[in-house]
């Protein structure tokens, strides 16, 4: 029943492309979260998921789309499908370092499970931390139960994060000094 009323809720909230006003993430949406062109790696993305229990297609293709993007040279790789996740990454054909464990780098992308966040202690600190400006943390499941859902909001009005973007089953975390705070829900 959870999930039912959370997704009612975000669909009354979201929005598309034309309602939003910050040109970075109408530029993100329009250019790389709305691209539809399948890729030649399609094949090899659908055979990893289908061994992963959690991880769905669509997800992968938005990563390797936000790599791309994004222009991702270093990632963090936490949860329970990680080794999924780095089968996924290593499809990109550019410069891709990916880590499974927190080294004392700064990564451009982090990559983690929103429940796991959740029960850790000071994990919120520790992500945010290692990240830079221009950053990016990708939370999986953030409205998978209430814990999840609490997490998301507390990060979203942590004063480091200045943009976020609710895409239902993956929340985007943008660290950009050069933005105003702003939370978006986009329908994907």
């Amino acid at each position: 029943m959870f999930k039912i009323v959370s997704y009612a809720k975000f669909l009354l909230r979201s929005t598309n492309q034309h309602g939003v006003h910050s040109p970075f993430v109408y530029l993100l949406i329009t250019r790389c979260l709305y691209v539809r062109k399948r890729k030649a790696t399609d094949h090899q993305v659908k055979k990893i998921c289908k061994n992963s229990k959690n991880l769905s297609v669509k997800e992968s293709r938005l990563l390797l789309r936000l790599i791309s993007y994004l222009d991702i040279q270093t990632v963090l790789v936490l949860g329970k499908d990680q080794r999924s996740l780095a089968q996924v990454m290593e499809l990109y054909t550019g410069n891709l370092t990916i880590d499974t464990a927190l080294s004392s780098a700064p990564y451009d992308l982090i990559i983690a499970e929103s429940n796991e966040v959740a029960e850790a202690n000071n994990a919120i600190t520790m992500l945010l931390s290692a990240m830079h400006n221009d950053s990016i943390l990708v939370l999986r499941g953030i409205h998978s139960d209430p814990d999840s859902e609490t997490l998301w909001q507390t990060l979203c009005k942590n004063e480091s994060v200045t943009a976020s973007i609710d895409l239902y089953r993956v929340g985007l975390l943008f660290i950009r000094r050069e933005q105003l705070q702003e939370q978006f829900t986009i329908r994907w």
